[in-house]
Formats: C-alpha cells, sequence, structure tokens
C-alpha cells in the first residue's frame, strides 16, 4: 500500500463518556420502533430501489429493502456534477509550474462539530499548523500551493490565516482538475480527486485528531479505503513528504465503484435514467399512479 512506511493512525475506540452521551439522549420510542421488523408494523418491501453506488454500501441492513426489490443502478449527484463537467481532460502543469490545491473545510467554525459537541478548535493553533506545513511542502517539494474556499468561510483576499496564499472561491472541482496536488483533512470533494485520479494527502495533527471519536473515524476510514496515510504535521521531518504523488488505483476504482457511481449504471444523466425506468415500469405496473410519472 503507497505510504505504508508513514504515520497512519489505527482507529481509536470511542469513549465511555461518549456512549453515555448517546444514553443519555436517546428517544427510547424512536429507538425501539426504529430496531422492528417493517413486517411487524405492516409495512411492505419496495419494490423498487434507485441505487447509487454499491448495494453493499447503499442498501446493506435496509430492512425496506426485500429479496424481491428490483434494483436500479444509477450514480451520485458528484457524479453527475463531474460527468456534465469535461473536467477530466483537463491537461497536467508543467514541472515547473505545479500546483496543489488545499481544500478549506473552515474547521476551526464548522458547524458539523458544534453540532458534535467537539472539542473547541483553537484558529490560531490551527492556521499556525498550516501555513508551516503549506511552507514545507512549496519549499521541499516546489509546488504551489491555492485555497479553494469552504462555501461558508468568511476570508479576505490573501488572508494572513494561509499566509496571503490566493484563495478561491466556487471553483474546487475546477481548482482539484487543474491541480497536481490535493490537500485536505477530510472534505467530501475528495470524491472528484478520486474521479479524476489526483493523488490525495490527508493533512491531520494530534490536536485536529482528538477532537472528536467521529471526526477520528472518519480520518481513519478515508485513509485505508484510499490507501493514502494520515500526515501527521506537528513534526515537519522528512516522512511527512514521502510518497505526496502517490497512487493506489485500486483503491481509487474500488471508492469510485463503493460510493460514487454503481458499477452497472448507464452513463446518462441521473434524472434521464430515472424517468426512463418509470417510464417504462408504468406501462406494466398497475400500482403507479400515471399522474406521478415525470413527463407525463
Amino acid at each position: 500500500m503507497p505510504g505504508s512506511t508513514h504515520h497512519v493512525h489505527r482507529p481509536m475506540s470511542q469513549p465511555l463518556s461518549t456512549f453515555w452521551n448517546r444514553l443519555r439522549h436517546m428517544n427510547l420510542d424512536n429507538s425501539i420502533i426504529s430496531r422492528l421488523s417493517p413486517k411487524m408494523l405492516n409495512i411492505p418491501a419496495a419494490k423498487y430501489a434507485l441505487v447509487p453506488c454499491a448495494e453493499e454500501v447503499s442498501i446493506s441492513g435496509n430492512s425496506l429493502v426485500g429479496p424481491k426489490t428490483q434494483i436500479v443502478p444509477l450514480h451520485t449527484s458528484d457524479y453527475e456534477t463531474f460527468r456534465k463537467s469535461d473536467l477530466s481532460k483537463v491537461q497536467h502543469n508543467s514541472a515547473e509550474n505545479r500546483k496543489a490545491v488545499f481544500v478549506d473545510q473552515y474547521t476551526p467554525y464548522h458547524i458539523d462539530y458544534i453540532h458534535m459537541k467537539a472539542r473547541p478548535i483553537d484558529p490560531g493553533i490551527y492556521y499556525a499548523k498550516l501555513r508551516a506545513a503549506f511552507d514545507a511542502i512549496e519549499d521541499k517539494i516546489g509546488i504551489q500551493i491555492e485555497i479553494a474556499k469552504h462555501p461558508r468561510a468568511k476570508y479576505e483576499n490573501a488572508d494572513p490565516r494561509f499566509g496571503g496564499r490566493p484563495i478561491h472561491e466556487g471553483r474546487t472541482m475546477e481548482m482539484i482538475a487543474e491541480s497536481d496536488l490535493v490537500l485536505t483533512h477530510n472534505s467530501t470533494a475528495i470524491s472528484f480527486a478520486v474521479l479524476m485520479r489526483k493523488p490525495i494527502a490527508f493533512l491531520n495533527s494530534k490536536y485536529l485528531y482528538q477532537i472528536h471519536p467521529a471526526s477520528r473515524a472518519s480520518f481513519d476510514a478515508l485513509s485505508k479505503e484510499l490507501g493514502s496515510p494520515l500526515r501527521m504535521i506537528d513534526d515537519l521531518s522528512a516522512e511527512v513528504f514521502e510518497g505526496l504523488f502517490d497512487i493506489d488505483q485500486y483503491r481509487y476504482s474500488r471508492y469510485a465503484e463503493q460510493y460514487l457511481r454503481h458499477s452497472k449504471a448507464q452513463d446518462r444523466p441521473y434524472w434521464d435514467i430515472a424517468r426512463s425506468f418509470i417510464n417504462e415500469i408504468s406501462k406494466s405496473d398497475p400500482a403507479l399512479n400515471e399522474n406521478d410519472v415525470p413527463g407525463k
């Protein structure tokens, strides 16, 4: 596995306090009902299921999908955006003009961490570590780093938090296409990097890694799925920069099939596939109301 010599963290078990916190806020009625079989509630299994990625990921364990449910293979909205963009044909930069994009998540202020009641992230510490890492990466491998701004972020032009580096808004997918390296923590925008076969470097730190069990699990899962190690930027030794451009082609392909596009999906717009299927079955399935069929 590429980068296996780097600091790859094993998933950490959740502390007991997390378990008790969940138990304290549990809605007992909802918890019991959600565990009942739909048959016990007289709810039949679905006749059809629109499935945007691998079945073992998207519908495994779904009690509303039965053995007779007909699967309609589709793809995700990220894949739909990618296939319409034609960005897979963007040319690589020359060795003298290599670029990296950091996919910003506005991490110290991210609303998910607030809702999760994660440990507060000190913006000063967070951005200082990032700047030091960016400086070191640019110096060591001769690449220019630019920032793909998070939609909710509030930054100035050439914001000092990023050391005055260029910040771009609303161009994340395009910047990934134009880059030679993608830097991130655990942004969902890595879907585009996977589809475009761009190397991904997961930047992390001991501080960020330990803010919440759920975020730890996310960091570890992405690292494992894509065969790209967590690069702990607390210590910017040479080891952190090894294999930055490595890509595990097998894991990238598997990730795309498991999470972005069903292997049997047609290469057509998402809703065209769904509409065609619904129009077809409406001819033979009297249970469907003609008024509910798109395009009629």
